[in-house]
């Protein structure tokens, strides 16, 4: 491989030579332009080169870092599982949650693959040689061009041809008249519509009738404003509409032809100038029926004057129609009087004629006519009766005439009011028929502000198009890049290197290395589990998962046994394997059943056997005084397993390690001292004790948070911390890190069993595709380091966590309601899976997390805490 790797390196540098040799650094012709520009800058290939090789050099150094050609380390092992599915009544082991990772990536693998295997020899066909890419080129850009003449249009016949803006034959869009359009709406019919083509400004009333309009009837129009009054202001009699020309070019006049093909925007600005032609008609007529409003408003005005001219003629014609049925009246008694008196008068003459003897004879008393006296006798009683008869007839015509002079005189008051109520009636009537003509003008209103809305679409459907347009563009002029990019390289690229750069074989590719990593990590989880594949069948197994190359069988989503493994089975038998020997071993090592056990260890008594009480006080502040370090960063373990211990200030970060190691034994305390009274320890006859939650206790802390009084875990209300001088902050953190070998015994299947050791790497697993492109994946396995005695990979870090000062705070019911271990407040669950017996531990105490001042935070600790004490919560499986 080394010799392999160091020619093809050569062979880069010796190509990036000789490209920059060929090469100007910058083309000296600057007319040069797109693929007409050749320099160092503009072949990307030869930027290519370098990272070729730093890759190389990468897969080189992965290599002798002892990574398999996966890109994991022989010793990686997942621990990022979910500790409150590793038991209860249907748990999912630390094997089963990284065999269940394997098989999705598989299953995505496999539908990339099915996505790939159909276009592979389409896509292998079209791009073997230059034409076949240059087809494809073409149909891409024949597809942009119908792309960009459904928006744009064609050009007119009339823009074609020498002297124009295109060249004759030219049949693409119009991506530079496209604003010219149609425009047979400019004629305003010698002034009758308002004209598109100049600045107008629209005064559109708004003026209302008064808020007692209902229920009051008006005579008069006052409250409307005329549009010629010098009192209408647009203070709140009307709004002003300034609307412009249309905006866009009309083709030149010499033009006649039309386009062949008019686009969406041609369409759009139509619809624009459509809609802005009926916003500006609408106005104007508007503006029309208000100057219509005020011409009715000025003949009601003068209907008004005439009216009341009408009716004060009238009131005066019966005025002296009563005159003159006055007149008549005093000359009808006046004549019945005269007549009366002549009557009389005559009735008097014929009484006298009677009186008188018809012949006079001298010396008689009766002038010798006796009979005269008789009939004056006769005659006076009767005219006296006459008299009377015409005296009372003279009184009933002169009542009567009077009577018939006043019935005369209402009729002429009566038509005078008749007369005065018609005149108000058709002033109400006239003022009805304005309001009216102001409801017309107040409809336009509506209609405006829709056709102001519908404007607006169009104005936005218009934008939009030509960002459409703008978008289509910069993307083909993306691709056109691209293009020219390969073309100009095209034939130095092997035809197989571009099938593979393919999209969709580079995904298979990548979820393929995926699920290979997965299924490795899944068979390490298996032997973590089990102990069952340290044979040499077992790491035979292992080393065919690393060389497989195919995905092998996979139906409704489940791995297929291959029934044999002549070739290569691929992934999916390797496991199809795994898991159905997993079914057999669940039961039977009891990874169904496990024991949960909570356990507090004293690491002064257990492990640094120093005795309490002030006899031992000395010896602790000793051991803790021997811990503590001026920078932790100093430590390698702490600086490649603490996360964040390196705040980047390039400070030293003062603290205390404690070092110290497990182990399960018989006869041994956890610490692996001789077991003594009050000591812990855990039974070797489970051949895997595992950790799901870790806890630590410092006896004698002064000023940490503790449970409170009266709650679960039985807490004391401590005193106030300031009036201590030993006293530090309420809530530290520390961090617990297995730095040394896991052991665990192997399934004892018979009666014995033998004791596996792993150096257990908890890598980090990259991003697939990285679609953020973030530092986060960015990185190989393989990264530089510090000093030649760093491991060379990456790895799951572990956070710092609050320790308490009282084991009370340690709950004793570890179970939840459905038998699962549950996770508690004051423990910590990052060391889910990992084995209680490792070789060396490292409890990190930083003092910044005592006190601002670290040197002071530290000297304070070891002058207070008594012990530290560690909690863990175990899961163990007996395995028989």
């Amino acid at each position: 491989m080394d010799h392999w790797a160091a020619r093809v390196g050569q062979g880069a540098y010796l190509n990036w030579v000789m490209g920059n040799a060929i090469l100007p650094p910058v083309d000296p012709d600057p007319t040069h332009e797109g693929i007409q520009k050749v320099d160092r800058t503009t072949v990307p290939e030869l930027a290519e080169l370098p990272t070729i090789a730093a890759q190389l050099q990468t897969d080189m150094d992965n290599a002798e870092a002892g990574f398999t050609p996966l890109g994991l380390s022989q010793n990686s092992i997942p621990f990022d599982i979910n500790p409150l599915l590793v038991t209860g009544p249907n748990p999912q082991t630390h094997f089963e949650q990284i065999y269940q990772r394997a098989v999705g990536t598989l299953n995505n693998a496999v539908v990339a693959f099915n996505d790939a295997q159909n276009v592979t020899q389409l896509m292998r066909s079209e791009e073997d040689s230059l034409s076949g890419y240059q087809a494809a080129y073409t149909n891409q850009e024949t597809a942009y061009n119908d792309q960009l003449i459904e928006l744009y249009g064609s050009p007119y016949p009339d823009d074609l041809g020498p002297g124009k803006t295109y060249a004759q034959g030219y049949n693409g869009p119009d991506l530079i008249h496209y604003t010219y359009v149609e425009n047979p709406d400019t004629n305003s019919y010698g002034g009758i519509l308002p004209d598109p083509t100049t600045n107008l400004t629209f005064n559109v009333d708004i003026q209302q009738l008064p808020a007692d309009w209902t229920t009051k009837m008006y005579t008069d129009f006052s409250f409307i404003v005329p549009s010629t009054s010098s009192q209408y202001t647009n203070a709140g009699n009307y709004i002003t509409f300034n609307i412009g020309p249309n905006g866009f070019f009309d083709k030149p006049p010499t033009w006649t032809s039309q386009r062949e093909s008019p686009g969406k925007i041609q369409q759009a600005i139509s619809e624009l100038i459509g809609a802005r032609d009926r916003l500006r008609t609408e106005l104007s007529n508007a503006v029309g029926d208000k100057q219509a409003l005020d011409k009715a408003m000025n003949v009601f005005t003068d209907q008004q004057q005439v009216e009341q001219s009408n009716l004060t003629t009238q009131n005066d014609i019966q005025d002296l129609q009563k005159n003159i049925n006055d007149i008549q009246e005093g000359y009808n008694v006046e004549s019945k009087a005269v007549g009366l008196a002549t009557t009389i008068l005559g009735d008097l003459a014929n009484a006298l004629t009677l009186s008188f003897p018809d012949i006079n004879i001298f010396g008689l008393a009766d002038g010798g006519n006796q009979l005269a006296v008789a009939k004056q006798a006769i005659y006076e009683p009767m005219m006296i009766a006459k008299e009377v008869l015409l005296g009372a007839d003279s009184l009933i015509f002169i009542g009567t005439s009077a009577a018939v002079t006043a019935k005369q005189d209402q009729i002429a008051s009566d038509t005078q009011t008749l007369n005065s109520s018609q005149e108000t009636q058709d002033m109400k009537n006239a003022v009805l028929g304005l309001a009216n003509q102001l409801g017309v003008v107040q409809g336009h209103l509506g209609t405006i502000n829709s056709l102001l809305r519908d404007l607006d679409d169009k104005q936005r459907a218009y934008q939009a198009l030509l960002a459409k347009g703008d978008r289509i563009q910069a993307e083909r002029l993306t691709f056109r890049q691209h293009a020219a990019a390969v073309i100009q390289g095209y034939r130095t690229r092997d035809a197989a290197f571009r099938v593979f750069q393919n999209e969709k074989l580079e995904r298979y590719t990548t979820l393929f290395g995926l699920a290979a990593e997965y299924a490795y990590l899944a068979a390490q989880a298996y032997d973590y589990e089990t102990g069952l594949l340290n044979t040499d069948q077992g790491k035979a197994f292992l080393n065919r998962i690393i060389a497989t190359q195919a995905l092998g069988v996979v139906q409704d989503g489940q791995p297929q046994y291959a029934g044999s493994d002549t070739g290569d089975p691929g992934l999916s038998s390797a496991l199809a394997e795994m898991k159905a020997d997993w079914d057999v071993l669940k039961g039977r090592l009891g990874f169904n059943n496990p024991d949960g056990y909570g356990t507090t260890v004293s690491l002064r008594g257990e492990n640094f056997r120093i005795l309490p009480g002030s006899d031992g006080d000395s010896n602790w502040k000793d051991v803790l005084q021997g811990g503590r370090m001026a920078n932790l960063l100093d430590d390698t373990d702490v600086k490649r397993y603490c996360m964040q211990i390196d705040d980047g200030s390039g400070l030293a970060v003062p603290g205390i390690v404690l070092t110290f190691s497990t182990v399960i034994a018989d006869g041994l305390n956890l610490f692996g001292q001789p077991l003594a009274a009050g000591d812990h320890n855990f039974s070797p006859s489970s051949f895997a004790t595992k950790i799901f939650a870790v806890g630590v206790d410092f006896d004698g802390y002064v000023g940490m948070d503790n449970p409170s009084p009266g709650s679960a875990a039985g807490g004391v209300s401590p005193p106030d911390p300031s009036l201590d001088p030993n006293a530090l902050a309420a809530t530290p953190y520390v961090y617990l890190i297995p730095v040394g070998a896991d052991s665990m015994r192997t399934p004892p299947l018979g009666d014995t069993s033998t004791i596996r050791t792993w150096n257990v790497d908890d890598v980090t697993i990259p991003l697939p595709f990285n679609i953020s492109a973030s530092d986060f994946s960015a990185t190989p396995f393989y990264t530089s380091n510090d000093s030649l005695s760093e491991p060379l990979f990456s790895i799951r870090k572990h956070q710092a966590f609050r320790p308490v000062s009282t084991t009370d705070a340690f709950t004793s019911g570890i179970y939840g309601a459905q038998g699962q271990l549950q996770p508690s407040q004051y423990t910590n669950n990052r060391l889910i899976g990992r084995s209680v017996w490792n070789s060396k531990w490292k409890l990190v105490i930083p003092g910044r997390t005592l006190l601002a001042n670290p040197a002071q935070g530290l000297d304070r600790f070891i002058q207070s805490v008594k012990d530290v004490k560690l909690h863990f919560v175990t899961y163990s499986y007996a395995g028989n």
